[in-house]
C-alpha cells in the first residue's frame, strides 16, 4: 500500500537552500514527475518546472528546488516512513506566490491538480493507494502584500475545500509559516513592528483554521523559532531556510503526520 503526500506552497516549500545535500535516496519513497510520468527514487533535488513558456520566458506555474538544491521533502518522507509502508511525494510549489494564485480557477491550481491526478493514476497502476495528504507551507508573500487574517483564512478554507473535491485529500496539513517580512533586510522600508504584525496575521489565520476546521492539522510550529535564528537561515537569502533547518522542519512535520496516519 502506498500513501501519497502532496507538498505545496511557495519558496520555502519549493526549496531555496544554500546547497544540495549529499544523501542516499529515501528507502520506499518516490517522487512523481509528470513530464516523464515516472516514479523517481526520492532524493534532493525535488520538483520539476511546469507551465514554462520558452518563447516568452514566463508563466512558470510550478518549479523545482531553486538551483537544484535542498528541500524539506526527503527529510519529511524519511521520518514519515518510520511508521508507514511506502510513500510517493508530489511536489507542487512556486516561490513568491500569494494564496490568491493557488485558488481554484487559476492556471496554477489547474496545473497542480493535473499533476496530482496523474500521479494518483500512476500509483494506482502499480499498487493500492492508502492515505492522500496535502501539505502547505506558504504565506510569506501574503504578509508582504498585507493580506488580512480574515481574507487569508477564507482563502485557505476555499483551497482546502477545492482539494477535497478534486483530489479527495484526507487532511490538509499545515507547516506553520515563519517570520519573513520582519526579518528580510531588503524589506526594511516598512517599520519592524508593522512587518511583524503582518507576519503574525498570517500565522494567526493558520492557527484559526486548525482550531475551527477538523480537515486541517498543524504539523509543526517550529518555523517561528527557526526563522528568527540566523544559524537556520540560508546565507544567500533572508527568510529562507538552510538545509539544517529543512531537516528539523521535515522531520518534525513528517513524524506528526505519520502518527496521524496510524491513528485513522
Amino acid at each position: 500500500m502506498t500513501d501519497i503526500i502532496i507538498f505545496s506552497g511557495q519558496s520555502n516549500m519549493q526549496g531555496e537552500t544554500e546547497s544540495r545535500p549529499i544523501e542516499q535516496p529515501v528507502k520506499n519513497a518516490y517522487e512523481y514527475l509528470m513530464q516523464s510520468d515516472y516514479l523517481e527514487p526520492l532524493n534532493h533535488p525535488v520538483g520539476e518546472r511546469l507551465g514554462y513558456d520558452e518563447n516568452h520566458c514566463s508563466k512558470v506555474l510550478l518549479d523545482e528546488a531553486e538551483k537544484k538544491r535542498g528541500s524539506l521533502v526527503p527529510y519529511f518522507c524519511k521520518e514519515y516512513l518510520k511508521k508507514r509502508e511506502k510513500v510517493v511525494a508530489i511536489h507542487a510549489a512556486l516561490g513568491s506566490t500569494v494564496i490568491d494564485k493557488w485558488q481554484k480557477g487559476t492556471e496554477r491550481y489547474a496545473m497542480m491538480i493535473k499533476k496530482i491526478n496523474k500521479g494518483i493514476e500512476k500509483v494506482k497502476s502499480i499498487d493500492t493507494i492508502g492515505k492522500i495528504y496535502f501539505i502547505w507551507l506558504q504565506g510569506e508573500s501574503d504578509s508582504i502584500t498585507g493580506t488580512t487574517a480574515k481574507d487569508y483564512y477564507a482563502k485557505l478554507i476555499s483551497l482546502k475545500n477545492a482539494l477535497k473535491e478534486d483530489v479527495k485529500i484526507e487532511k490538509f496539513g499545515i507547516i506553520k509559516v515563519g517570520y519573513f517580512f520582519c526579518v528580510a533586510r531588503w524589506l526594511n522600508h516598512v517599520p519592524f513592528e508593522e512587518r511583524k504584525q503582518r507576519d503574525e496575521a498570517i500565522m494567526g489565520a493558520q492557527e484559526e483554521a486548525v482550531k475551527t476546521d477538523k480537515d486541517f492539522v498543524m504539523l509543526t510550529r517550529i518555523t517561528s523559532e527557526l526563522s528568527m535564528d540566523k544559524q537556520y537561515i540560508s546565507c544567500e537569502c533572508d527568510g529562507h531556510y538552510n538545509n539544517k533547518a529543512m531537516k528539523i522542519i521535515g522531520k518534525e512535520a513528517g513524524l506528526k503526520l505519520s502518527n496521524i496516519a496510524n491513528e485513522t
